[in-house]
C-alpha cells in the first residue's frame, strides 16, 4: 500500500474483535484481536503487494485506488 494511505481494518462490535493490516518487514499481515484486551487472536501469514502497473508509476497526483475494506455506502442524492 502507498505511503501515508490509512490500513484497511473492521471492527465488530458484536463480536469484540478488530480485524487490520499491519505492514512488517515481511511484508503485510492480517491480524485480528480481541478489543477488549487487544491479545491477538489470529494473524495470516506475511504477504507481499504485486508492483506497481505502469499506469499507477506514471499519475501525477501521486495517489493510488486503496481496496476498501468494508463496502462503500450508498451515494445519497
Amino acid at each position: 500500500m502507498p505511503d501515508r494511505q490509512p490500513f484497511p481494518y473492521a471492527v465488530s462490535a458484536k463480536s469484540g474483535k478488530v480485524a487490520y493490516l499491519d505492514k512488517t518487514p515481511q511484508g503485510y499481515v492480517l491480524k485480528v484481536r480481541e478489543t477488549s484486551s487487544g491479545k491477538l487472536l489470529s494473524a495470516s501469514k506475511p504477504w507481499k503487494a504485486p508492483d506497481l502497473t505502469e499506469q499507477q508509476r506514471s499519475r501525477k497526483d501521486g495517489k493510488l485506488t486503496v481496496p476498501r475494506a468494508t463496502p462503500r455506502p450508498p451515494r445519497t442524492t
